[in-house]
């Protein structure tokens, strides 16, 4: 008679083994290879070479705005003197604003000065920058007044500073455009010390009007914050 088929029940299926590497995520490439490093603007410091530093941007946690107002006085040892003041405010952005007024006055002779006022107001954005180098560039306008009246114009800008080696600051800048019907050039440049954030400096400076040019040395101080 023949036997029934059936398995000892004491016998257990055994599962098959899978052979697993030992580091099965050293096949698989690290996320970070994936990973673009994100833009970390620039900030500032409170005044160029702080810290020992160059320049003035950083990429520590310090100011998110930068600032400087200055007063010059210019001669041409002819008889025309000039007093300047100026304000710019710059965002880590590289969005800028500046504030320019001079005032012109001439010895006409018998106790009598002749008066030019001139003041610029621009919008500036950084183009170009480095540890050393800081470009901007922008567009505003122009306003003179005299004892004849006012005109107002289009002006384009652009102004460098460099940072060689502490405590020396060079700058340059240069303006194209119009007052009433009449062309405007201006150009200067200047070499400047910094102590601590106040930077003294001395420079030259050329301006043409319509033809007539007002120019001469200039001297005096900037204080950055």
């Amino acid at each position: 008679m023949p036997q029934p088929l059936t398995e000892p029940v004491d016998v257990v299926p055994q599962p098959k083994t899978l052979h697993v590497p030992q580091n099965p995520v050293a096949r698989v490439p690290s996320c970070q290879q994936f990973v673009t490093p994100q833009y970390v603007p620039k900030r500032y410091t409170a005044y160029p070479y702080q810290y020992g530093g160059v320049g003035t941007l950083s990429l520590d946690p310090q100011k998110y705005w930068t600032g400087s107002f200055r007063f010059e006085y210019g001669n041409s040892f002819d008889g025309l003197s000039r007093r300047a003041a100026g304000l710019m405010l710059e965002n880590s952005s590289g969005a800028g604003f500046e504030l320019g007024w001079h005032s012109y006055s001439e010895d006409s002779g018998g106790g009598f000065t002749d008066e030019l006022h001139l003041a610029d107001i621009n919008l500036l954005y950084r183009v170009a920058q480095t540890d050393h180098l800081l470009v901007r560039a922008g567009l505003g306008v122009n306003l003179l007044g005299d004892a004849i009246g006012t005109e107002a114009g289009f002006n384009m800008t652009a102004k460098a500073d460099f940072f060689p080696s502490e405590p020396l600051v060079l700058s340059g800048e240069f303006d194209l455009g119009t007052i009433g019907d009449a062309e405007m050039f201006h150009v200067a440049g200047k070499i400047g010390v910094m102590i601590d954030r106040a930077e003294l400096f001395a420079g030259y400076g050329y301006r043409d009007i319509g033809g007539v040019a007002l120019q001469g040395p200039m001297a005096g101080i900037q204080i950055w914050y």
